[in-house]
């Protein structure tokens, strides 16, 4: 469901092209993405009668954010319906599971491809965290270059090149461009993040760019 979903939120719509087509009944894409989403929410609304079945009888916990969202909702059940607890879920599934694998997938890749930097975050990791002992997330304040290899690898791969869709609330203007109020605005990540007005050699893995000097504030020119 997931691979399906953001397959579909990949292709163009025709009919955001040619509205003729919605008048003549013609839209493809939306009856899938609906089938689609009856399906993700059929899945979630049995997901939440199990952790709900499970918290009744005291047979553990979920994850930290969806088990607080159902306390909430037991102690205020008026203001946390069931429609937020399978929204926060839906999240999870649609927007947690399928980038952090990617991201990890290229982060892998890039590393493998430039053994210097592969070095370095293996010495990092060596001087900072004990052999018998997992990295957590409290170990990242002292790996700074891990650190540096993921904000390097999101730049150069997004798992979202497209950002989600918005639509304009009124008439704007951005740079040269003039959007009237109603209109389907993308930004497109993967160029932003390869923009050699910005960039210094935008193509190339350089983790280093991202070095900044402890308790100094993050500039635009480091990025060059």
């Amino acid at each position: 469901m997931v691979e399906e979903a953001f397959w579909l939120s990949s292709i163009p719509n025709p009919v955001d092209f040619i509205p003729f087509l919605r008048w003549v009944g013609v839209n493809g894409l939306k009856k899938r993405m609906q089938r689609l989403g009856k399906e993700i929410d059929g899945l979630i609304e049995e997901i939440v009668d199990e952790i709900q079945r499970r918290r009744m009888k005291k047979e553990g916990k979920c994850t930290e954010s969806v088990d607080a969202n159902m306390t909430l909702q037991e102690e205020n059940p008026q203001g946390y319906t069931n429609n937020i607890t399978k929204g926060m879920i839906k999240v999870l599934l649609l927007a947690r599971i399928d980038t952090t694998a990617i991201s990890m997938e290229w982060a892998l890749a890039l590393l493998l491809n430039h053994p210097e930097a592969l070095q370095k975050v293996h010495d990092e990791i060596e001087a900072h965290i004990d052999h018998q002992c997992m990295v957590t997330d409290s170990d990242l304040s002292n790996l700074r270059y891990l650190n540096n290899v993921i904000k390097e690898t999101l730049r150069l791969f997004p798992p979202g090149p497209l950002l989600v869709p918005r639509e304009s609330t009124m008439e704007c203007k951005v740079g040269d461009l003039h959007a009237p109020c109603g209109t389907m605005l993308l930004v497109n990540a993967h160029m932003v993040h390869r923009d050699p007005e910005v960039w210094a050699n935008p193509k190339r893995f350089m983790p280093e760019r991202f070095e900044i000097e402890e308790g100094e504030e993050y500039k635009l020119s480091y990025i060059r």
